[in-house]
């Protein structure tokens, strides 16, 4: 019995600690990425409920022995797992979490519960049972407990199905999205996190069992996995504040947009990139001022993100930064092949060539006729 309440506690401690962790490690950037911030409280979150449900594990021993099917702990660990399907809707897509009628359908039914076993214990009404056995015996002797009982563990067993259909749903939307679009380290991270939510769900199930059963070795088992759930969790949290951190200061952008742009430039008519964005036209050779909206679209990187990159990585305006790019490719195409200058200037969106030498000769010093000889020659 010592043994099992000791584990409880550890529970319990690490599940606050590593709360008290998120709290205070990654505030500041909470406070300046948003998507990031919400990611930490439905964690956090997640973290509360699951240190309140091993708490009320605690108190289920009776004796020498243990209570099975205690209402309190398995309404609370159901509540970790709707807490869990908000955060796992979030990893993938579906973003539950910011509808407040999700909210009330997955916790009003667990929060009578809750009251009502308050009110039980208050009064002296509650009673405890010991074995399945014991519920056959209220039927007869007892009929209000037998079946308020019943429609207890019948409830939770719908919203359980309930909730894990919305994950499942969730998951299966998160398939159907392209992630050929997702910058490397943003996919690795969201593959890391959604293994992390799948083990969860797995191990929150299978902790249910325990309560069904009146010895101590299923207990220490469910307690083993969720242990493992917390360093597993604490090490995606890393993972996260180390992504946000590089993604604030421009360098997943920066390695993005090193590696994409090329192949962007290179379809003059537009087209589909190979990382699936399709452009009707090229937005870097587009007439007129440049549209961030659809050059970010083109890079796939959010429109935030490349504004962010342009002028604080850079520290220069959209307008030249796609001027200095166009050109970029147009040195290289005059360089490539024996394609007439009028063809390239007409293809990266001049409306004429003595519009393009002047562009061309503020850049790089020559007009595109020379450049080519120089280049040539040397």
């Amino acid at each position: 019995m010592s043994l099992f309440l000791t584990i409880h506690v550890i529970v319990v401690v690490c599940c606050l600690v590593l709360a008290g962790i998120m709290m205070i490690h990654g505030s500041k950037l909470a406070a300046e990425d948003f998507p990031f911030r919400i990611h930490r409280r439905l964690m956090v979150w997640y973290l509360v409920s699951l240190a309140a449900h091993s708490l009320s594990a605690g108190f289920i021993v009776r004796g020498e022995n243990l209570e099975v099917y205690a209402t309190q702990p398995l309404t609370l660990l159901y509540v970790s797992f709707a807490v869990l399907t908000m955060w796992g809707s979030l990893c993938f897509g579906r973003k539950h979490h910011g509808r407040l009628t999700t909210w009330v359908l997955l916790l009003q039914i667990p929060a009578v519960l809750l009251m009502v076993n308050v009110l039980m214990l208050a009064s002296g009404n509650y009673r405890p049972l010991m074995n399945t056995a014991d519920l056959l015996v209220y039927h007869k002797d007892a009929p209000v407990v037998f079946v308020g009982r019943v429609l207890f563990m019948s409830l939770l067993v719908v919203f359980w199905l309930m909730a894990i259909g919305m994950l499942v749903e969730a998951w299966l939307h998160s398939r159907q999205q392209s992630t050929a679009s997702k910058a490397a380290p943003s996919l690795a991270l969201h593959r890391q996190e959604a293994g992390v939510i799948g083990y969860w769900a797995i191990a929150l199930m299978l902790a249910a069992v325990p309560f069904c059963l009146n010895f101590y070795p299923p207990h220490y088992v469910k307690d083993t996995l969720l242990i493992i759930g917390l360093l597993l969790t604490a090490r995606v949290y890393q993972q996260q504040v180390r992504y946000t951190r590089e993604r604030l200061n421009g360098s997943i952008t920066g390695r993005l947009v090193t590696e994409r742009l090329p192949q962007v430039l290179a379809l003059e008519l537009g087209g589909t990139t190979p990382w699936g964005s399709y452009m009707p036209q090229n937005p870097f050779y587009a007439k007129g001022n440049p549209e961030l909206g659809d050059i970010a679209s083109a890079l796939s990187i959010s429109r935030d993100d490349l504004s962010q990159y342009v002028h604080q990585s850079l520290r220069t305006n959209l307008v030249a930064w796609v001027s200095e790019q166009r050109l970029s490719h147009c040195a290289a195409a005059i360089l490539q092949g024996d394609r007439k200058i009028t063809e390239i200037a007409a293809a990266t969106g001049y409306n004429d060539v003595p519009t393009f030498t002047r562009a061309f000769k503020r850049q790089y010093g020559v007009a595109p006729s020379e450049y080519r000889k120089q280049k040539k020659e040397t």
